[in-house]
C-alpha cells in the first residue's frame, strides 16, 4: 500500500521541524475534514508538548513519564482510554410459524410472503428485547452467542482513536493496528493516529544528551546511559510504517507521528 502526503496540506506546517509524519489513505485530510474539533485539539497538543532530557533518559517501566504526560494532555480535553467488546448472536429459527396480531413483528418464513423479525420496528429493538420476543412466541427457536473481549486504545474522542507507543514492545503496534481496523470496520471511527519515536533520531539525541551529562558531572566517558540504545524490539515510526504499508490497518486511514524533538536539556 502506498503512503500518501495529505499532511503537507494541513496544519502541520509548523510542526515538521519537531515531528515526522507518515500516513495511508490520506488520513490527515480525512480526519481534519470529518473530525475538525478533535483534529484541532490533537494539533494543539503536539504544538505545546515538550519534554526534558531527564525524562527521556529515565529507565523504562510500565509506562514512562513522557507517555503519561502526553496522555494527560489528551485526557484533560475529554479524550478517554476506551475498549470495544463485541458479541456475535446467532438466531436459529423454525421454518414455519407466524406472530399473529402484531403487524410489524410477523415472523413468517414459509409461503410466498416471507418476513423476518429483524426488520421494520424490530430492527431498533435492543438485543434482550429481540430475544424475549422470539423465545416467547417461538420456544423452539435456538439462540447462541459468542462474546469477544475487544481492542483498547489509549485515547478516543468522537470518531478519532489515538495510541502513544514510545518505548513499548513492537508487538503493541500489531495490537493497535488490529484495533483500528476492527473499529473502522464496525463504523466507530473515521481514522486513527499513532504517536511514536523515530529510532535513529532518538538514539542520536540520547547519545548527545548523555555525553553532555557525563562531561558536566565529570563522569567516565564509557559510562553507559540508563536506557538501552541497541534494542531493536521496541516501537518506532519505521516499524509502524512497515505495518501500515503492508495493509495491517485494512481500510482505516492511519497517521503515524514520529521523531519527537520538543525537548529541553535539563538534568537533576
Amino acid at each position: 500500500m502506498q503512503l500518501t502526503t495529505s499532511y503537507q496540506n494541513t496544519s502541520f506546517l509548523n510542526l515538521q521541524s519537531k515531528f515526522c509524519f507518515f500516513e495511508v489513505r490520506d488520513a490527515s485530510a480525512v480526519l481534519s475534514a470529518s473530525c475538525s474539533k478533535e483534529w484541532d485539539e490533537f494539533v494543539e497538543i503536539l504544538e505545546k508538548f515538550t519534554f526534558s532530557g531527564d525524562v527521556l533518559l529515565a529507565k523504562g517501566g510500565n509506562k514512562s513519564a513522557l507517555v503519561s504526560e502526553l496522555e494527560s494532555l489528551f485526557y484533560k480535553k475529554g479524550w478517554m482510554e476506551t475498549r470495544v467488546d463485541s458479541e456475535q448472536i446467532l438466531y436459529e429459527l423454525p421454518k414455519t410459524g407466524r406472530l399473529t396480531g402484531e403487524k410489524n413483528k410477523i415472523l413468517k418464513i414459509s409461503g410466498k410472503n416471507k418476513k423476518f423479525p429483524i426488520t421494520g420496528k424490530t430492527s431498533s429493538l435492543q438485543t434482550i428485547e429481540r430475544i424475549n420476543l422470539l423465545t416467547k412466541k417461538f420456544p423452539e427457536a435456538r439462540i447462541t452467542s459468542t462474546y469477544q473481549e475487544g481492542y483498547q486504545v489509549d485515547c478516543l474522542k468522537g470518531r478519532v482513536a489515538i495510541d502513544i507507543e514510545w518505548n513499548a514492545k513492537d508487538g503493541n503496534l500489531d495490537r493497535d493496528l488490529s484495533a483500528y481496523r476492527a473499529w473502522y470496520d464496525f463504523g466507530l471511527i473515521d481514522g486513527a493516529i499513532l504517536i511514536t519515536k523515530d529510532i535513529t533520531e532518538c538514539r542520536k539525541l540520547i547519545h548527545d544528551l548523555w555525553q553532555d551529562y557525563l562531561c558536566t558531572n565529570n563522569l567516565p566517558k564509557n559510562t553507559l546511559p540508563p536506557v538501552d540504545l541497541k534494542t531493536s524490539t521496541t516501537t518506532s515510526s519505521d516499524k509502524a510504517v512497515e505495518r501500515i504499508k503492508r495493509g495491517d490497518a485494512g481500510g482505516c486511514p492511519v497517521l503515524i507521528v514520529g521523531r519527537m524533538l520538543g525537548w529541553k536539556s535539563v538534568f537533576p
